[in-house]
């Protein structure tokens, strides 16, 4: 299971003009050019692309988005379960443990993917498990309540972005809100 280091091959760069034998020369000249001086016919941004491409300036294969929504599926299902029977028995402190240990994962492959929409809410879910793994907080049923709602959403935002949709997680902002205000 997670995404691992093969998975690294399989972005490309949006800027194809990068692979073209004309300009990769010009790229790597202007790396040694004085500072304050660049290549002509070279823009600044095809430049940054090249020697640290973003998130947005990548594409991922249909094949590794399928995986991330997959595992992601899987997690927010652990997670799910964990908090159901958590909920039904709040002395089962180890339940604890499996959430956060799926949402950390979860967490980790949004990153990994540069889907920080996803990676901020999971963040924020990891940060109210933390409270309860580590005693800070008793397990209670408006947390269990809170945690339920964001996996749900975590896992419709999941299928609107399979669908293609760049309003997929809409409800963030409500979600980190709700989040924060339960650890204050």
């Amino acid at each position: 299971g997670g995404l691992t280091a093969d998975d690294l091959m399989a972005p490309v760069l949006i800027a194809e003009q990068l692979k073209s034998a004309e300009l990769m020369p010009k790229i790597m000249t202007t790396q040694n050019l004085p500072p304050g001086q660049k290549a002509e016919g070279v823009s600044d941004s095809v430049i940054a692309a090249a020697i640290e491409p973003s998130a947005e300036q990548l594409i991922f294969s249909p094949e590794l988005v399928q995986k991330f929504a997959q595992e992601g599926n899987e997690m927010l299902a652990v997670m799910e379960n964990a908090l159901l029977t958590l909920e039904a028995a709040p002395v089962r402190l180890e339940l604890v443990e499996e959430a956060f240990r799926a949402a950390h994962t979860f967490k980790g492959n949004a990153g990994f993917m540069g889907f920080s929409a996803f990676e901020e809410v999971s963040h924020a879910l990891e940060n109210l498990l933390t409270e309860i793994r580590a005693g800070r907080r008793e397990v209670n049923s408006p947390d269990i309540s809170l945690l339920l709602e964001t996996v749900d959403a975590l896992r419709e935002a999941i299928r609107q972005f399979l669908d293609g949709r760049p309003d997929y997680l809409q409800v963030k902002e409500q979600l980190l809100a709700n989040l924060n205000k339960s650890l204050n």
